[in-house]
């Protein structure tokens, strides 16, 4: 009987905005990601086997890993300085009934 599993990495945004980088000295853009490894079994993934937070410059490239309680302060300050926009209803508009042909025949 042959198993097939292995492991598969999963990478999610969690916030971004400006920072001065601490390599570069530059005021830039950051992007602080979620890096999720988990076990697949028959390429279902089952559960996390581990998870690990980086922080991006992208002038220079420096990646600075952070633990979890570093990563919720950056997350918390970068989301207090670019609030999520809210998200406002569409407009509803009346549906207009489209012309017929039959009723006006076409142009030439």
């Amino acid at each position: 009987m042959l198993l097939i599993w292995g492991f598969k990495s999963y990478v999610t945004l969690l916030a971004s905005g400006n920072l001065v980088c601490a390599r570069c000295g530059n005021p830039a853009a950051h992007r602080l990601h979620q890096l999720r490894k988990k076990f697949t079994f028959f390429w279902i993934p089952l559960f996390a086997t581990s998870t690990r937070f980086f922080l991006d410059c992208t002038f220079c490239g420096q990646q600075t890993k952070l633990t979890k309680e570093e990563a919720d302060q950056c997350a918390e300050r970068l989301n207090a300085a670019h609030p999520a926009p809210q998200q406002q209803p569409l407009p509803s508009y009346e549906q207009q009934p489209l012309p017929s042909y039959e009723q006006q025949p076409p142009q030439a």
